[in-house]
């Protein structure tokens, strides 16, 4: 009998590594900068702050890219990016990053890195038959994880007295 895959979830874990030329403190600090001066519209439903291409924001990217490629063999090339910011006690939207009204050129995974701050990442996705599925994955300042866009998602509260930032990538397969 031959098997054949019709659908796959996944999330994909990893940080960055310390020899990585990132410095999350300075990049923090950049991207609050440009989260303070960003006017948020009523439109903009879970406040994504759009960020400059940043040498560090391109080395993480190419550090999830090629580590992609090399892991399960899969080409992917970025879309967007974007920050989130969670005040204390504060915590994000739950969303995906699929367009409704654009399929084709929605995003096939989203990676969050966190550049600041911790948190349960909670996914939620249906199994078959088993509806409304719940995976939990704690993520840290260097955490990567990444998954299918599809997935909803969201960060729980932000227990502590600063600023949780997480820089979100979306990339599309190269088929």
């Amino acid at each position: 009998m031959k098997k054949e895959n019709l659908t796959e979830k996944n999330i994909y874990v990893d940080t960055l590594p310390n020899l990585s030329k990132v410095n999350n403190l300075e990049l923090g600090k950049r991207l609050q900068e440009e989260y303070d001066n960003f006017i948020i519209s009523p439109s903009n439903t879970y406040e994504d702050v759009d960020i400059p291409f940043l040498k560090e924001v391109k080395w993480i990217s190419d550090y999830i890219e090629h580590k992609f490629l090399c892991y399960y063999g899969e080409d992917i090339y970025l879309t967007d990016h974007y920050i989130n910011i969670q005040r204390p006690n504060h915590m994000s939207f739950k969303r995906n990053n699929i367009k409704l009204n654009d399929l084709r050129n929605s995003a096939d995974y989203t990676a969050l890195y966190v550049i600041d701050g911790s948190g349960n990442l909670y996914l939620e996705y249906d199994d078959n038959v088993k509806k409304q599925q719940t995976f939990v994955n704690y993520i840290k300042e260097k955490s990567i994880a990444m998954f299918n866009s599809d997935i909803q998602y969201f960060i729980d509260r932000n227990k502590t007295n600063y600023n949780r930032i997480i820089l979100t990538f979306l990339y599309k397969k190269n088929k």
